[in-house]
């Protein structure tokens, strides 16, 4: 990025947030968090970037700024109870919890007419060449009740099978939920073009994982593991402007590890397999909006 002197970035941010943990015993622990923050955003060309293809005889490109007023508000809360116990004289480890998150976003995207589209050499930029061009005027994306929740609750037992073998198993079940209102205009007149509403929802999803650890010899541990990926995109769209599809995909990775003379060698060998469809890239043909849209790979 290219910066200027009279670029800012200005973010307030208070936070109010609470703990409570209990111990039930000597081998279960109760563990309660909340928080509630509220981020005051303003910025002014905080950036300016090579938006436009660089010319290689003149090493050319255009100068894209803008700014950025707004107000993100986040709630936060989540609960967790771990505990021993044994089996058959074995020991075994259990987590289990649930989270809650809400946020949501008000803001407005400027232009100003003086900063659209401006020649720079991407090689000897001077910043002191480009005025200030005074008061953002020309609004270029306004959001409104934009913002997402999500839900969930996990599970996790660690296991000692034999003293020499152990398992992980572990799973979490999910909701997801993202909605935007936006509204895009015209950056040379700042006349409105076009609305977008989006409703997106993600519900009872689960996705489960497992490994297993065996300890070779005293010094030498092999491992595996498998895992299920599961990741919503609903801040992510297409040229369209319709959301993209969550990331699904699969995780699977052998192993081993070895530690000698009291941990001052250390050794791993890993292999690993990792599969994910609906991953976004951005796509820069799209005419839509620029820097916006993405296809999924």
């Amino acid at each position: 990025c290219f910066c200027t002197s009279w670029g800012q970035w200005k973010e307030t941010t208070p936070e109010v947030f609470a703990k409570v943990t209990q111990s039930l015993g000597a081998d279960w622990t109760l563990k309660f968090n909340v928080s509630q923050q509220r981020k005051r955003i303003d910025t002014k060309y905080v950036e300016a970037f090579a938006f436009a293809p660089i010319d290689p005889p003149t090493y050319g490109g255009e100068l894209y700024g803008n700014g950025e007023q707004g107000v993100l508000r986040q709630r936060l809360a989540d609960f967790t109870l771990d505990g021993r116990f044994t089996v058959a004289g074995l020991e075994q480890e259990l987590t289990v919890g649930a989270n809650w998150q809400d946020f949501d976003y008000d803001g407005l995207n400027y232009f100003s007419l003086e900063s659209i589209y401006q020649p720079i050499d991407v090689l000897n930029f001077d910043p002191s060449a480009y005025a200030d061009p005074g008061e953002l005027v020309i609004p270029f994306i306004t959001y409104h009740e934009g913002g997402q929740k999500q839900t969930g609750a996990y599970a996790m037992l660690r296991s000692e099978l034999t003293p020499r073998l152990h398992s992980i198993l572990g799973v979490r079940y999910s909701n997801f939920r993202f909605k935007l209102r936006a509204d895009f205009f015209d950056p040379n007149t700042g006349i409105p073009t076009f609305s977008q509403n989006q409703n997106y929802k993600e519900s009872d999803i689960v996705t489960p994982y497992a490994g297993v650890t065996f300890d070779a010899t005293e010094a030498v541990s092999l491992y595996a593991s498998y895992a299920q990926i599961f990741k919503p995109q609903g801040t992510t769209f297409s040229e369209s402007l319709d959301v993209l599809e969550p990331i699904e995909g699969t995780s699977y990775e052998v192993g081993a590890k070895g530690a000698w003379l009291d941990n001052q060698l250390t050794a791993s060998l890993a292999a690993y397999l990792v599969r994910r469809e609906n991953e976004a890239v951005l796509d820069f043909e799209s005419p839509t909006v620029p820097g916006c849209c993405y296809t999924a790979a």
